[in-house]
């Protein structure tokens, strides 16, 4: 048997941590992505892909009180995370807002709303396991599904795999 949805009030709670999500990984990955290009950025700037030179050009605006911010938001949701095991041993999300859509059509909006379903147990460094779900009258599309755990350890992972074939 499945547990009941999490409590209204759980997810309201939950909501406002988890929405910025996307935002605080875009500014965590830009602090590290600038150190680690920093020796050598400026001189082949021009050899880099268009979409990651726009997000390093972008991580190079952020500011100390930038990532501060950000790091502390990652440690809410984290403590968020962490309440929630208490009382649940796993948690299944959606991890695509839409069928599985093709590079081309990976704008950053369609991006930025994947990023906002995944990122959160992300933030947390909590193991996944990500399933695919196939939708009907798609011609094979599928969507997604994650399990989200505490542990990499955790039963529910091999319970969900012996479940999904």
């Amino acid at each position: 048997r499945l547990a009941d949805p999490l409590p209204a009030s759980t997810a309201a709670a939950l909501l406002p941590l988890f929405a910025p999500a996307a935002e605080l990984y875009a500014i965590l990955g830009g602090a590290e992505t600038r150190v680690i290009h920093a020796p050598f950025y400026a001189r082949y700037r021009d050899r880099y892909d268009p979409n990651v030179r726009a997000r390093i050009d972008r991580a190079l605006t952020l500011t100390d009180a930038d990532i501060a911010r950000a790091q502390a938001n990652r440690d809410a949701i984290t403590a968020a995370w962490a309440s929630l095991f208490l009382e649940y041993d796993y948690v299944v999300l959606p991890s695509s807002p839409c069928p599985a859509v093709t590079k081309a059509e990976c704008t950053l909006e369609t991006r930025n709303r994947i990023l906002s379903l995944t990122v959160p147990a992300s933030m947390a460094s909590l193991p996944v396991l990500a399933l695919p779900v196939p939708l009907p009258d798609t011609g094979g599309l599928t969507t997604g599904l994650q399990i989200v755990v505490p542990s990499i350890h955790s039963p529910a992972i091999r319970h969900a795999l012996a479940l999904h074939g």
